[in-house]
């Protein structure tokens, strides 16, 4: 198995944020690509315009099922959203809406082993899975002190998903997050390069 140091043993558990293969915004018809010339895929909800509602994106909710289920995890038969509050230069809305406490997905797991370059067999479970949008992105040193906003990329869908503490090494923790990259990328559910944003790891 693995060693401990110095009679210390590391607990981890990880977040994935991933961007979902979407055509459109989790929660506008605006276009979810977000790497076209800054500020043409946003509309008054992106932009957070009052009296602006939110339209939930069914094509979101199918990839984010189709995450959850390949993950051996259950649908769960009510799920709902939340606001969570916090500022974020770069969020116009003034808060996230997110499923940190009714997630379209519980439970699951990803199994590491021979196959991904581990010496083990280490069952890795998941926690939960959910749906919320991504924020704007923040462009810095184009002008001295000020700071410019591209909404293309607010309100893109994302799933995150949530692992249980169950990683013991670095090497597992790698090894998770590449086996995750390969199953999301298989299914169809996202292209997870890393380089772009699409797949995000804490």
């Amino acid at each position: 198995m693995h060693q401990t140091t110095a009679g210390f043993k590391a607990t981890i558990g990880l977040e994935l944020h991933v961007q979902l293969l979407a055509a459109q915004k989790l929660f506008s018809a605006a276009s979810a690509k977000w790497n076209e010339p800054p500020n043409t895929n946003v509309n008054v909800a992106d932009a957070g315009f009052p009296g602006a509602l939110p339209q939930l994106n069914p094509e979101c909710v199918q990839l984010a099922a189709r995450a959850i289920l390949a993950l051996n995890g259950q649908i769960q038969q009510r799920s709902a959203f939340d606001r969570k509050h916090y500022f974020y230069a770069d969020q116009p809305l003034g808060y996230q809406i997110t499923q940190q406490h009714h997630p379209i997905g519980r439970g699951g797991y990803v199994d590491l082993g021979s196959l991904d370059g581990l010496e083990y067999v280490k069952r890795i479970g998941i926690h939960q899975l959910q749906l919320e949008q991504d924020t704007a992105k923040s462009i810095h040193g184009v002008y001295p002190g000020h700071v410019l906003v591209d909404l293309n990329r607010a309100g893109v869908a994302l799933i995150e998903i949530v692992s249980k503490p169950d990683v013991d090494t670095a090497d597992e923790a790698v090894m998770y997050v590449r086996k995750m990259q390969n199953l999301l990328r298989h299914i169809g559910v996202s292209n997870c390069n890393m380089e772009e944003g699409s797949l995000r790891c804490d």
